[in-house]
């Protein structure tokens, strides 16, 4: 089936909006002769070319996870649109069912997705914040000298704040479980502080249920969705990473943390994160860009080894054109450990392993045995999916002769 030109089988082009071409493929869609047109119409709001979609339609293979976060992306819908609404459908009808979906349920303009400003209501609903006091705040300094802190007995004695600063300790020390378990003794009390700061107290607890200790990665999922439909991810951009970094977890381990066997990658799961991650990297400022940019470069290449029939070369455009935007005319901080090895990272993913070496070299600083680790960590998972990474695994052994 040949190509149509996008211009020539609109007319008007870029003139209408995306919702005017939705509309456009779903009048077409019940006759013999939509192909084209609607090929067109797809490879130029996706950016994916007409012959795969063709061959989607037909039921002559599967979409692809990566190109699943790709539509979604394009249309702006979350990724769990595509399993919640379309997973029980034939691939040769997605479409037809996404047009539906998109024309149902139009965008809200701006301003009726801000969230309502509800601070001077807090300020007459709630008490006046808790603060410590100077005998807690000695007990918490306290605390905070011992390597490993042994939990107060009758916690509920403590004020909230107390109770909230020590979780926030215990994370710090290692202490997931700890910090749980005084996050759920500051649910249990009546004190107001727990409903004015609920949406802190969800996020420390979803940060604590996805430590590597703990692995609740589907629980820290259900809260943080929770916080992502109550907006706060507008207000904590971290929040779309962390959401983004359990369905990778998801995806690609075991429960009993090693990384799972390739035919056993929820490949849902890790395109969700793609999607995530993408959308964490359109919220941040550019300067904080850097961890989900080179999550998503990770997950395209692990996406691209397991499941795409595709040429190499197309995923190492598509990464050399995220490279460009993260990093041209921009010089990282030579002293910040995790911009330089996101850095030296994205190098190994495109093949320039001296460029990596080179600014790995350059880092003005000691990196402590918990940074060797994960970074190592996180190299070690890549070439379990892309074990022909010759490159990557040269570099990992100059992370491991670091902890020599």
């Amino acid at each position: 089936m040949s190509n149509i030109d996008y211009e020539e089988g609109w007319g008007s082009g870029d003139n209408l909006s995306t919702l005017d071409k939705i509309n456009i493929i779903r009048q077409k869609f019940s006759t013999d002769d939509e192909n084209l047109l609607v090929n067109a119409v797809f490879s130029r709001i996706t950016g994916i070319n007409q012959q795969t979609i063709s061959a989607w339609k037909n039921a002559k293979k599967d979409i692809q996870s990566g190109k699943k976060a790709d539509i979604c992306k394009a249309f702006n819908l979350r990724y769990q649109v595509w399993t919640d609404q379309f997973k029980s459908y034939e691939e040769n009808v997605f479409y037809k069912k996404l047009d539906e979906y998109l024309l149902d349920n139009e965008k809200l303009d701006e301003q009726t997705l801000k969230e309502e400003d509800t601070s001077h209501l807090d300020a007459h609903m709630y008490d006046a914040v808790v603060t410590l006091s100077a005998e807690e705040e000695d007990e918490l300094a306290f605390f905070g000298k011992d390597k490993t802190i042994s939990l107060p007995g009758n916690l509920e004695r403590y004020s909230p704040d107390f109770m909230y600063a020590l979780a926030e300790l215990l994370k710090r020390k290692g202490q997931a479980k700890d910090a749980l378990y005084v996050l759920d003794m500051l649910e249990q009390s009546t004190h107001s502080f727990k409903y004015l700061h609920r949406k802190e107290i969800a996020h420390l607890k979803a940060i604590l249920l996805s430590e590597k200790s703990i692995q609740k990665w589907d629980d820290a999922i259900e809260i943080l969705r929770y916080l992502y439909a109550d907006r706060y991810h507008l207000e904590v951009p971290e929040v779309v990473t962390l959401t983004a970094s359990n369905y990778k977890r998801k995806a690609l381990y075991h429960p009993n943390g090693m990384p799972n066997h390739a035919d056993h990658v929820d490949l849902d799961a890790l395109g969700a994160s793609l999607s995530l991650y993408s959308e964490a990297y359109a919220l941040k400022s550019d300067d904080q860009k850097y961890y989900d940019g080179i999550n998503i470069a990770y997950i395209e290449r692990i996406l691209d080894a397991l499941e795409s029939d595709e040429s190499e070369n197309v995923t190492t455009k598509e990464l050399q054109k995220l490279f460009n935007e993260l990093y041209n005319g921009k010089e990282v901080n030579l002293s910040d450990w995790w911009e330089v090895t996101s850095k030296v990272e994205f190098y190994i993913l495109l093949g320039d392993d001296a460029s990596a070496v080179e600014l790995y070299e350059g880092y003005k600083g000691t990196p402590t045995r918990f940074q060797l680790e994960t970074s190592l960590r996180q190299l070690e998972l890549y070439t379990h999916f892309c074990p022909q990474d010759d490159k990557a695994k040269g570099f990992m052994g100059m992370l491991r002769g670091e902890m020599k």
